[in-house]
């Protein structure tokens, strides 16, 4: 299998397991090992993170006595938790791939596969974020909710001999934190 190293300023998606459950891509310290047309990079501007507890709020009422006193307001936490990340990037035209092929490759992973592994920035720095099924741990993987892409033609030349300009695809993706069932 194909490895990759990580880059910082790079969002790495990848499908860490196939259709039938038998692994096809790992993470070991900066290294993304993975199989060919299941890893999209994305030159990364702008990554957010949300994260969204659905509380249950309950305020009491105040009797007409008690008027000028702070209402009091119940809570139930029951997890109802939301975990989203928006990435917004660029696919670029690269030797071994162009971007058009990793906008295919991006959408093919959502149709198809399930839970994906995303993973940014290098585990030297201690800054690296992983988006991964780890059942000791209760965490899970990502699926994608939402992605838009917007083309541009790429470098504008008025030779006409020059060879095909080099294609920028921006991308924003939003993903949900969950797991397949």
């Amino acid at each position: 299998m194909p490895t990759k190293e990580i880059i910082n300023g790079v969002v790495y998606i990848f499908v860490s397991k196939d259709n039938d459950d038998s692994a096809i891509g790992s993470i070991s310290g900066n290294t993304i090992t993975y199989t060919t047309d299941k890893l999209v990079e994305i030159w990364s501007a702008k990554i957010e993170y949300d994260y969204n507890n659905a509380l249950k709020n309950f305020p009491e009422s105040v009797s007409k006595g008690l008027r000028g006193e702070e209402p009091v307001i119940r809570v139930i936490d029951l997890k109802l938790i939301n975990e989203v990340l928006s990435i917004q990037g660029s696919l670029e035209d690269e030797d071994d791939e162009s971007a058009k092929d990793k906008r295919n490759n991006l959408l093919t992973m959502a149709k198809k596969n399930g839970e994906l592994t995303i993973v940014w920035n290098e585990t030297e720095n201690g800054e690296q974020t992983l988006w991964t099924l780890d059942e000791g741990n209760k965490l899970h993987g990502a699926f994608v909710n939402k992605m838009k892409f917007t083309e541009t033609a790429g470098k504008l030349s008025e030779s006409k001999t020059e060879t095909t300009p080099e294609r920028k695809i921006d991308v924003n993706v939003q993903l949900v934190r969950g797991k397949d069932l």
